[in-house]
């Protein structure tokens, strides 16, 4: 994964999952293609007893979340950070998998720094507001702009954003 070696070849890393599927109906996605309508998700406790055997098992210091809507649910997302801070408070996480900007609140991004956080995407694949119509992307140019602010609250994480250039009918 992109973030898998930032931190060096010494650090022991793994991968989790703790849902299938999407809330959105991005038009160049194939989430819902393999994984169909909806997000079903592992229970919180799960999700963490995993983490916790990668960690006192394994050895892992790092995870990469591959889910593809890790903050589908809101109180669900905080509870999961909130118990890995608690349970499992040296470990550090990233999100290759780019998380929806416009589901980070204060309180989501406040627990995933507080649980390890240390790198993620956002999806944003256009700066133009058309297109992120078209492409039914769930966000707009304003709440990227929010969201913007509230992640600079955080320097010590490293943020970056995915973009596609050249949709059909996009202009220059």
């Amino acid at each position: 994964a992109a973030f898998s070696r930032m931190v060096g070849d010494d650090k022991k890393f793994a991968t989790i999952l703790s849902n299938r599927g999407c809330r959105a109906r991005c038009t160049f996605c194939t989430v819902r293609d393999f994984n169909g309508f909806g997000v079903r998700q592992r229970s919180v406790e799960s999700v963490v007893d995993e983490i916790k055997f990668l960690v006192q098992e394994k050895g892992v210091q790092q995870i990469d979340w591959l889910d593809d809507d890790l903050l589908w649910n809101p109180k669900r997302a905080v509870e999961l950070f909130q118990r890995m801070a608690e349970e499992v408070p040296d470990l550090e996480w990233t999100s290759s998998n780019g998380l929806i900007a416009a589901a980070i609140s204060e309180e989501i991004m406040y627990w995933m720094a507080e649980s390890g956080l240390q790198a993620f995407k956002i999806g944003i694949e256009s700066g133009n507001q058309r297109m992120l119509h078209l492409i039914k992307k769930p966000t707009t140019m304003p709440k990227l702009r929010d969201k913007r602010e509230l992640f600079k609250q955080y320097p010590d994480v490293f943020v970056c954003a995915n973009f596609i250039v050249g949709f059909p009918n996009e202009t220059f």
